[in-house]
């Protein structure tokens, strides 16, 4: 009898094996579609980031260059601060630049009534590669103040360093401690007694 039973228990248990073996392999391939999917994730993320990044630094280089300006009124050779207007330009491979992709950009800029300023936005615009747009916005202000006297914020008055000797501060005597765990300042020496 017992033959009979370990016989009818073989019998029951011989597909058995290849059920689990294919159940585990629709399993994997599923988790290998779902590890590609997320990779092609990753990679149009990745390249939208890239996109973005280079749209930032575009705006950014063109805000510098109208921050950079060499005089206030206007000039026929040199960059001045009446110069800056609204304008568009077009970033792609035409422009000189390898790029797998078109910006646009569009400056905004707009004269404010207080002091000389000019209140400026810069748009890049571009379109990703699922066909959808993206758009980075920069504002900015850019003064009207004459580029010759940003130096003078540098200089010392009257012509003294601004650091004295170790360092220091003009007034700071060079005896003076130079942390809380040294001594106490020092206090000026009294004046030689007269016999």
């Amino acid at each position: 009898m017992s033959g009979e039973t370990t016989l009818a228990a073989c019998r029951r248990t011989r597909g058995t094996t290849l059920v689990e073996a294919l159940v585990a392999l629709v399993v994997l391939a599923f988790g290998i579609l779902a590890v590609a999917r997320v990779q092609a994730h990753l990679r149009l993320h990745a390249d939208i980031a890239r996109e973005r990044a280079e749209a930032v630094r575009l705006a950014e280089e063109d805000l510098e260059t109208l921050r950079a300006f060499a005089v206030v009124p206007a000039s026929g050779t040199l960059r001045s601060w009446d110069a800056i207007a609204s304008a568009t330009a077009a970033f792609d491979a035409a422009s000189g630049a390898i790029r797998n992709t078109s910006f646009e950009l569009a400056r905004d800029v707009r004269v404010l009534s207080v002091g000389a300023t000019k209140q400026t936005t810069v748009s890049i615009a571009w379109t990703d590669r699922t066909g959808g747009m993206q758009r980075v916005l920069i504002d900015s202000m850019v003064a009207g103040s004459d580029p010759t006297y940003a130096a003078t914020l540098a200089l010392a008055p009257a012509g003294r360093p601004v650091k004295g000797a170790r360092g220091r501060s003009e007034g700071s005597p060079c005896s003076r401690a130079t942390s809380a765990t040294d001594a106490a300042p020092s206090r000026p020496q009294p004046a030689a007694m007269w016999p």
